[in-house]
């Protein structure tokens, strides 16, 4: 083979190479990774946690979208289901569960499946910004009938191996009308370690230092992510700095999860739908 067909069958293979290349990620981001659920065990050391209660087990539930991409019923079920496997004493809900406004109505119901999470200590949740307004009264409604507890701009006492810690729960930041200073002038015992529920983790710039830990979600982790390139979502004002895991600022800690569902797109890729299970120490 002469030089010339040689370069010209380098150039058609390395076309080759890309276009299915290209196909692969496509079928990974839009088919595949979007089906996978990932637990994720994660160990933080917070301030002023009381040791009795670090065997708790607590699930991180953020962003399931019902009614766009792959979150249809049963795979809420299946959630559901692996969440219950790992035995949680505590399950946090952390918002933007369903993709509906008020046209289209039906995903509405399936909220009433969360009476099937199972927690010791109970179900607690936040509403996100995609519970609009023209439907948030039903998604109240909804979620309050399936026996979960929601926190808008509220706090409430545990007390558990005989130690007692507090739940705090605010509305959105960006749909809502978060009240730090109403739910703080609720905890009367100033020593007690307080865990802060919060869709969007921008608040996190606000949060005293009281907080012991704040649990946010809203991100996705970026959703699609390409090396070294871009993250397809980052819907923050303060960038990647709040997207996913584990974030320490001047004492202060938060948790970001990545989520379950997808939105703009029905697709993820390197960002996998996540179950977080977590335990501080």
């Amino acid at each position: 083979m002469d030089r010339v067909n040689l370069k010209k069958s380098f150039r058609y293979l390395s076309v080759l190479v890309i276009l299915i290349s290209f196909i692969l990620i496509i079928i990974w981001s839009f088919v595949l990774e979007p089906e996978l659920i990932r637990v994720k065990n994660i160990s933080v050391n917070i301030p002023n946690w009381h040791n009795e209660h670090k065997d708790l087990k607590i699930a991180v539930l953020s962003d399931f979208h019902i009614g766009f991409g792959h979150m249809d019923r049963k795979r809420l079920a299946e959630i559901i289901k692996i969440a219950n496997s790992k035995d949680p004493d505590l399950v946090f809900l952390l918002g933007d569960y369903v993709n509906v406004s008020a046209e289209n109505e039906k995903y509405l119901s399936y909220l009433e499946d969360f009476k099937n999470f199972r927690a010791k200590y109970g179900v607690f949740a936040v509403l996100g910004n995609h519970e609009s307004w023209e439907v948030r009264h039903k998604i109240r409604y909804f979620i309050k009938k399936a026996g979960v507890n929601i926190l808008e701009n509220r706090a409430e006492k545990k007390t558990i191996n005989d130690k007692s810690f507090w739940i705090a729960g605010i509305e959105d930041l960006n749909t809502g009308y978060p009240d730090l200073k109403r739910v703080m002038h609720q905890i009367k015992n100033k020593k007690e370690p307080v865990l802060l529920l919060s869709h969007n983790p921008d608040i996190f710039e606000q949060v005293p230092e009281r907080i012991s830990l704040t649990l946010a979600g809203h991100t996705h982790g970026g959703q699609i992510y390409v090396p070294f390139l871009v993250r397809l979502l980052t819907p923050s004002r303060f960038g990647k700095k709040f997207l996913k895991g584990h974030v320490v600022q001047d004492g202060r800690h938060i948790f970001i999860s990545s989520g379950l569902g997808t939105t703009i797109l029905p697709a993820r890729f390197l960002v996998p739908p996540e179950i977080v299970i977590l335990k501080l120490e």
